[in-house]
This record gives C-alpha cells, structure tokens and sequence, in this order.
C-alpha cells in the first residue's frame, strides 16, 4: 500500500518554507527524494518547530543578540537540528539568567567565608 499523497506536487509545501528564509536544499533533504504525505508532514513538523524557535529567539534580550542570530542562520540552513539548537540556546538562557548569576557570585562569598573561618580556626591553633 504505497503512503498518502504518493506523486502529488508538493512545491507549493516547499515554497512556502523557502519563503521564510529555509535553504532550499535543506527542506529538500527534509521532503526526501520522493516525498509523500507522511514525510512532507514529518518536515513540516520540523520546519515550524523550526520557525517557531526563530521567533522565540528574535525576543531575546538585547544583551546576548550575537548567540541567538547564529543560532537562526544555522536553523535556517539546517532545520533538521532544531532539537539540538534549542537545548543549546535553554542551557544559554539558564546560563546568563539573572538568579543563576546571582548564585554564583553567592557561592563565591560562602567560599570565601568559608575560607576565612578556616583561617581563623587556624590562627587559634
């Protein structure tokens, strides 16, 4: 039983995601030499997973815009790593968040307290 769709031109599908910037070659590799129902919605599934992250990563804050840009351009050309390009820019995020920074420089006063009372204790020795 061959799959749904099985022949149909599916240009205006890949047009579509040309448009909004996708390498075409990309969504070329995506479709498969022989596109089909199931697999034209297995790319695009990807490809807005894709896009989707896209536009999250246009709201980024201006202070880490460098990040977010290549991580666009490399969606665009390889939207079949969305996955990967999403839990680097979350790890990013989690990195550079405000309460992640302020518990670092907290664990670097506890250190440093904690230094000093082990030199204290040392001094009374």
């Amino acid at each position: 039983m061959e799959p749904v769709g099985e022949g149909m031109d599916w240009g205006a599908h890949r047009e579509q995601w040309i448009e909004l910037g996708f390498d075409s070659v990309a969504i070329d590799a995506l479709f498969g030499a022989d596109p089909n129902s199931e697999s034209v919605a297995s790319a695009e599934l990807r490809l807005q997973q894709a896009s989707d992250l896209i536009a999250l990563m246009d709201n980024a804050p201006a202070t880490m815009k460098e990040i977010p840009r290549a991580m666009q351009a490399h969606l665009l050309n390889h939207p079949e790593d969305v996955d990967e390009i999403q839990d680097r820019y979350m790890a990013h995020l989690r990195e550079i968040s405000p309460w992640t920074l302020a518990a670092s420089r907290s664990r670097e006063l506890w250190s440093m307290e904690g230094r000093s009372v082990e030199l204290q204790a040392w001094m009374r020795r």
